[in-house]
């Protein structure tokens, strides 16, 4: 899968309005994304501002 950079750079300066702790339909993929480019469940927590998991229940498709 791959990252739009645009995409990519909204999430990660702040750009986006997405609410502290609350995930949307559109991070998922990104956040599937992230995690099959390698990045660590608890990085992907730290970005997104979640539980890992949250980030694990994506990580096992069970979102």
């Amino acid at each position: 899968m791959t990252i739009r950079t645009n995409e990519f750079n909204a999430y990660f300066t702040g750009a986006t309005m997405r609410p502290r702790g609350r995930l949307t339909a559109s991070d998922i993929p990104l956040i599937r994304a992230l995690l099959d480019s390698g990045m660590p469940v608890a990085e992907a927590a730290r970005k997104f501002e979640v539980r890992k998991q949250n980030i694990y229940s994506i990580k096992n498709n069970k979102s």
